[in-house]
C-alpha cells in the first residue's frame, strides 16, 4: 500500500514512518505558514513535503546511494560471464535455497530470459520441450491505498468529478481541489471517496477499482509533482514490473496485477466486484497458457486479503461437490456462510452429518489439487500477519493520510471503509496453537537459542499484544487542567477507564467501550461495530478473525520484510470532563517500539512548554525485562510481532511430521545464513563475509556494480535469513519456507529494495527452475 505522506506520524499502512521525534509545533507552523501571501497551491505543495524533513530519513538516505545505473540485468550476459559449478546448458544447478547468491541467479535470470524470448505466444504451445517453458506467471496484489480508483459519474453539484476520473490518486486534481478558494470541490471529493456503513455507495457517487498492470503499477500519472511528493510510493509496484519485464522478458501476458477498491471489505470486493473471482479466473488462465504454476506475489495488506481469497476458493470446490451430488438448482442452496445450513427444496434428500464430513473432505482434495498445480510460490512481503494497531486509531480518532483534511472529516471517511477492520490484531492468546509450536520445536534449542532467538521467545513467553502493556488503554484526564493521568508516562493507574486487548480490538468489543465512554450522534462507532460483523463473522468465507493466518498450503512460502524502525504499537486516550458531544477521543500517549526492542512512551496532543525539556514531547523508556523482548522493531507501520510470526511458519513441516532429505525435523532443520550490508553471498554464522563477487575477467567490477536496476533503490541493508525444507509424505515433493529480514528497510520499500528481491527472487527462480527437469 502506498499514501500520502502523513501529516503527522500515524497510520498509512505502507508509508513507512520511521521517527517518533516528531514535534507539537508542527500544527503551529503550519497555521502560521498558511496566513503568509504565497499562493493556496504553494501552501498545499509545502504542506506535503514537510514530513520529509525527517532527520533520521535523510541520514539513511544520505547512506543509500540513489544513482541510476543504466546497465540492467539483461545487458551483456552470456553464458560464460558467471562462474557456476555446473553449465548452464546441461540443466539446473543443485543449489540450497539458502545459499543461493548473486552468481546463482544472474545465471537463472539469463536462462529464464532466454526460455523467455524463445516462446512467442505463437508458438509457446507447440513445443513441449522443458527448456522452451518461459518464466512462471506472477500475480501482484497490492495494499490498502495502492490501487488506482477511478469516479464512474458525473454528480451535477460536482463538476470536477467527470466520469473516468482519477479519484485516488491524481496529484494535479487533487492539488486543485485543495487549492480552491471554495471547499466544494474538496467536499466533493470526500463525498465519493466516503462510502455507506453497510459499504455500499453514496448518493450520487461512484467509484470503481482501475485494472490491470497501470492500476497498481503507480498511483499518480507520471510528473513532476508526482515525483517530488510520492516519491516511491507513487511507484510501489512499477519498479518491480519494470525489473521483471527488464530482467526476464515479462510483459501482460505473463504478468498481472489485481487492482481492488481497497475501501471496501472482502466479502464486498466479491459481492459488488467479483474481486475474488476475477483472481482465480485470471490464475486459471495464467497458469493455462504458461503451462506451469504460477507465483503469488501480495504486499502490506494483500497479504490478508489473499488469506480471505484461500478460504473463499476452498468453498468454491466445496460447492461444487455439494451440487454434484445433492442440490443441482443452486437456488435450493444458501451460501451465507461456510458450511452453512442447506436450504432445500421440497422433496431433496436432507444430507446427514456424515454425509456432509464426506463432502468437505472431497472439496478440501480438490482445493488442494487445485494449489498444487496453479500457484508454486507465495512471496508475502510486509506481511501483517496478526494485523496491526494503527487502524484502531484511524477510526477512533482519524487520520489524514497526509491529505489536508480535518481528522474529523478523515475519520468520518475512514470509519465507512471494511478495509480499516481487515487488519485489526489477532489474538494469538486466544487463537494460536500454542502446544503444537512448542511440540514441534522437537528436542529443544540445542544451544541455538541466539539463532533462532524470535522464534525462542515468541513460544516461550507466548507472545501477544498486550503481554507488557493493555494494547489501548483509555484515562480520565484532570477537569481543572485537562492533563491526562497518563497511564505509562505517571507510572499510575489512577483514573483507568477501559484496557483493551487484541481479542477486543478484532471482536469489536473496543468500537462499543470508545461509544460508551465518547458518546456522539448517531452513534458511528457502534455503526463500525456492527458493519464489522456483518462484513467477517457472518460470512466464514471472510472472517478472518477466528483463526491465526498459518502457513498456506502452498510447496514453496517466501516472506520477506523490514526490520528496527519505530513503530506504533500501543494507544493511551484521555476522557475530558468538558468533552464536548462530538469531539473525537484524543490520543495523549503512544507507545513505540525501536531498534533492539526497546519499548518508548512518547507523550501525545499536548502543548508544550519549557518545563517539558524545552518543547519537546516527553518520551520515556518502559520497564520491560530484555529477555521478554522480541529484540527488534517493525518497518515503520506494521509491528515486529506481526511480521516476524512468520517465524512459526518455520515449524509447520514438523507439525505436520515431515521431516527433511537428512530426516531432521524442528528446530534442527531450520537454517540461519546473514547477508551483511554490501556482501556479496549467504554465509552461515562464523563464516567470513565476501565484500564483493567478483565477475570473471571482470577485473575489479563487482557483480553489485551490475545487477542494480535503475528503478529500485539501491540500500543495501544488512539481512539474516531462516530457511527449512520438508518432503511431503503425501507427493514426496519438497516444501519449503524462508523468513528474510531485512534491518532498515521500510514498509513501503520492500518492493523496491534490490536486496531484497534479489534475494526473494532467487528461491523463486530456483525453485521454478526445479520445475524444468
Amino acid at each position: 500500500m502506498a499514501c500520502l505522506p502523513p501529516r503527522r506520524t500515524r497510520w498509512c499502512p505502507s508509508s513507512a514512518r520511521t521517527s517518533s521525534t516528531r514535534t507539537v509545533s508542527a500544527a503551529r507552523f503550519r497555521t502560521e505558514l498558511s496566513s503568509l501571501p504565497f499562493s493556496r497551491l504553494i501552501v498545499f505543495t509545502l504542506l506535503l513535503l514537510l514530513p520529509f524533513v525527517n532527520p533520521q530519513l535523510v541520514v539513511r538516505r544520505i547512506q543509500r546511494d540513489e544513482s541510476s545505473i543504466s546497465q540492467n540485468f539483461g545487458d551483456g550476459v552470456d553464458d560464460g560471464l558467471y562462474s557456476t559449478t555446473t553449465d548452464p546448458n546441461q540443466g539446473r544447478e543443485e543449489v540450497d535455497p539458502g545459499s543461493v547468491d548473486a552468481k546463482t541467479i544472474s545465471r537463472l535470470i539469463h536462462k529464464f530470459k532466454s526460455a523467455a524470448s524463445s516462446s512467442s505466444s505463437a508458438s509457446q504451445f507447440k513445443s513441449s520441450t522443458p527448456s522452451s517453458l518461459p518464466p512462471p506467471p506472477i500475480i501482484l496484489i497490492p495494499g490498502l491505498a495502492s490501487s488506482q480508483l477511478h469516479s464512474w459519474s458525473s454528480p451535477p453539484s460536482c463538476p470536477s468529478l467527470r466520469l473516468f476520473t482519477l479519484v485516488w490518486l491524481h496529484l494535479p486534481t487533487m492539488a486543485k481541489i485543495f487549492s480552491t478558494s471554495s471547499s466544494t470541490q474538496a467536499k466533493c471529493w470526500m463525498s465519493s471517496m466516503k462510502l455507506q456503513m453497510d459499504e455500499s455507495d453514496p448518493p450520487d457517487f461512484k467509484v470503481r477499482p482501475g485494472t490491470g498492470l497501470e492500476a497498481v503499477s503507480r498511483l499518480s500519472p507520471e510528473s513532476f509533482l508526482a515525483s517530488g511528493l510520492l516519491g516511491g510510493s507513487n511507484t510501489l509496484y512499477a519498479s518491480l514490473i519494470f525489473w521483471l519485464a527488464d530482467s526476464l522478458n515479462y510483459d501482460e501476458s505473463s504478468l498481472f496485477g489485481l487492482g481492488f477498491d481497497w475501501r471496501l471489505s472482502s466479502k464486498r470486493m466479491q459481492e459488488r466486484d467479483d474481486t475474488f473471482q476475477t483472481l482465480f479466473s485470471t490464475i486459471n488462465d495464467k497458469v493455462k497458457k504458461a503451462r506451469r504454476p504460477g507465483v503469488v506475489v501480495a504486499h502490506s495488506l494483500g497479504n490478508r486479503l489473499f488469506q480471505s481469497w484461500l478460504r473463499w476458493v476452498e468453498h468454491e470446490f466445496y460447492k461444487e461437490v455439494v451440487a454434484e451430488n445433492a442440490a443441482p438448482d443452486s437456488a435450493a442452496e444458501e451460501w451465507s456462510t461456510w458450511f452453512s445450513s442447506f436450504i432445500w427444496e421440497e422433496g431433496s434428500v436432507n444430507p446427514t452429518e456424515e454425509v456432509i464430513t464426506e463432502w468437505k473432505i472431497e472439496g478440501k482434495r480438490r482445493f488442494q489439487l487445485w494449489l498444487d498445480t496453479h500457484i508454486s510460490t507465495y512471496v508475502g512481503l510486509s506481511a501483517p500477519i496478526l494485523g496491526a494497531v494503527n487502524p484502531i486509531r484511524a477510526v477512533i480518532s482519524g487520520e489524514s493520510m497526509g491529505l489536508p483534511v480535518s481528522e474529523r472529516d478523515s475519520r468520518d471517511m475512514e470509519l465507512t471503509f471494511g478495509s480499516t477492520s481487515t487488519a485489526l490484531p489477532i489474538s494469538t492468546s486466544e487463537l494460536a496453537d500454542w502446544e503444537g509450536l512448542k511440540g514441534a520445536i522437537g528436542g529443544g534449542w540445542a544451544g541455538q537459542e541466539g539463532q533462532f532467538s524470535t522464534l525462542r521467545k515468541i513460544v516461550e513467553h507466548r507472545m501477544d499484544w498486550d503481554n507488557h502493556f493493555p494494547l489501548v488503554a483509555v484515562t480520565e484526564a484532570d477537569e481543572k487542567n485537562f492533563k491526562a493521568g497518563n497511564l505509562h508516562l505517571e507510572g499510575e493507574n489512577d483514573g483507568v477507564l477501559a484496557e483493551l486487548s487484541p481479542l477486543a480490538c478484532s471482536s469489536g468489543e473496543a468500537f462499543k467501550t470508545f461509544g460508551d465512554l465518547f458518546p456522539e450522534t448517531a452513534d458511528p462507532l457502534l455503526q463500525k461495530e456492527k458493519q464489522l460483523r456483518s462484513s467477517f463473522y457472518q460470512d466464514w468465507r471472510f472472517n478472518i478473525f477466528d483463526e491465526i493466518f498459518e502457513r498456506p498450503e502452498i510447496r514453496h512460502v517466501i516472506l520477506a520484510y523490514g526490520t528496527n524502525l519505530p513503530t506504533e504499537i500501543g494507544y493511551t486516550y484521555a476522557r475530558e470532563a468538558g468533552r464536548g458531544k462530538d469531539d473525537l477521543p484524543e490520543v495523549r500517549e503512544v507507545i513505540w517500539e525501536e531498534a533492539g526492542g526497546e519499548i518508548v512512551v512518547e507523550e501525545e496532543g499536548m502543548e508544550s512548554t519549557f518545563l517539558k525539556m524545552g518543547g519537546k514531547k516527553r518520551r520515556e523508556a518502559m520497564d520491560v525485562v530484555v529477555e521478554e523482548r522480541l529484540g527488534h522493531a517493525g518497518d515503520g507501520t506494521i509491528p515486529y510481532l506481526s511480521l516476524a510470526w512468520g517465524h512459526t511458519w518455520l515449524l509447520d513441516f514438523a507439525r505436520k511430521g515431515w521431516a527433511d532429505e537428512n530426516n531432521k525435523s524442528g528446530i534442527q532443520a531450520i537454517t540461519r545464513t546473514q547477508k551483511l550490508a554490501g556482501s556479496g553471498s549467504w554465509k552461515f554464522k562464523g563464516e567470513e563475509h565476501d565484500t564483493c563477487v567478483k565477475i570473471i575477467d571482470g577485473g575489479d567490477q563487482c557483480l553489485d556494480d551490475v545487477l542494480p536496476h535503475p528503478h529500485l533503490t539501491q540500500y543495501h541493508p544488512k539481512m539474516d535469513k531462516w530457511s527449512v525444507s520438508g518432503i511431503s509424505t503425501e507427493t514426496n515433493k519438497k516444501w519449503t519456507t524462508t523468513v528474510l529480514e531485512a534491518d532498515g528497510v521500510e514498509h513501503k520499500e520492500t518492493p523496491r529494495n534490490f536486496d531484497i528481491l534479489n534475494a526473494v527472487f532467487a528461491e523463486v527462480l530456483q525453485f521454478a527452475d526445479e520445475e524444468f527437469d
